[in-house]
This record gives C-alpha cells, structure tokens and sequence, in this order.
C-alpha cells in the first residue's frame, strides 16, 4: 500500500501521464482512445486549444465529424469560426456537399460566402462535371451555397446548365 503522504504526489504524477496520452491520441486523431483513457482513468483531458482546433480540421478535411462531435463532448472545446469555414472549403472545393450540411449541423455555423468561399465553390463545380451524377451535386451545391457556376462553365458544359434551370 502508498503511504498516505506519497498518494497525492502518485496522482499527480499518474494525471501528469494521463494528460500525456491524451496529447499523444490528439495528435494521431485518435478520438476513441481520448474517450477510453478519460472512461477508465476518470481524469478529465486537459488539452491546448490550438491542438484541440488542428484536430477539429484533420477531422473535418477527412468528413470524420462523428469524431468531432465527440471530441467537443470530450474536452469542452467547439470548433473556431476559422477552423469552421475552412472545413467549408474543402468539402466546397471538393464538391462534397453532404460534408457542407453535415458541418452546418455539427457547428451551427454557417458558411460565410466571401470571395474565397465562393472561389471554392466554383472548384467544386469545376470538379463536379466529371462525375456522373454532376447535375445532382450541382443543384445540391447551389442550394447550400446559393452560388450558381460561372458563365463560363456553364458554356463549356451545356448539360449542367440545361440540370439547373
């Protein structure tokens, strides 16, 4: 048994271990294990809100917002306005529209339809024509960005402009 005099220099030192491990599982994005270690040791993370918000964007750019979800659960900090819209971004760029309305429910935070955001957008429908259900993630695009494509894609690709009137 620890002598009573040496118990709270044991804990600090065992939560000093703990917190370790949870930057360790932050850096590798590995939200489950964060949830594991705090369910068994019952010590709290304690993280750095700028590790916390590199997460959140890892996360984001790889559509992992159950993940997210959780790690706002876990710590206690949301994502910021700024590590939100490049979430945006991507999935805009990308023409991942189901990624846009599943940021919107996560964060309650809108996209904020400024020059670059809108820059993304038309990346997004630039990549969209070579897929084949482009008329579909075009009007789904438009609907959450209120954005239509440029003129000019809209002449190169007759199809997407005939899907969206």
């Amino acid at each position: 048994m620890i002598p009573e005099e040496h118990a709270e220099a044991m804990q600090r030192a065992v939560d000093g271990d703990v917190q370790t491990a949870y930057g360790q599982y932050l850096k590798g994005c590995d939200i489950l294990s964060i949830a594991s270690l705090r369910d068994n040791t019952h010590v709290q993370p304690q993280l750095r809100e700028e590790d916390v918000q590199a997460a959140y964007g890892k996360h984001f750019t790889k559509s992992l917002f159950a993940a997210a979800k959780l790690l706002r659960e876990l710590t206690g900090i949301g994502p910021s306005e700024q590590t939100v819209q490049e979430g945006y971004r991507i999935s805009f760029e990308g023409a991942y529209y189901t990624d846009v309305r599943d940021l919107k429910e996560l964060t309650g935070i809108a996209p904020i339809m400024d020059e670059s955001m809108e820059k993304a957008v038309q990346k997004g429908y630039e990549r969209c024509v070579n897929f084949s259900n482009c008329a579909a993630i075009a009007k789904k695009m438009k609907n959450l960005s209120n954005i239509a494509p440029s003129e000019n894609l809209l002449k190169k690709h007759p199809k997407l402009a005939e899907a969206l009137k």
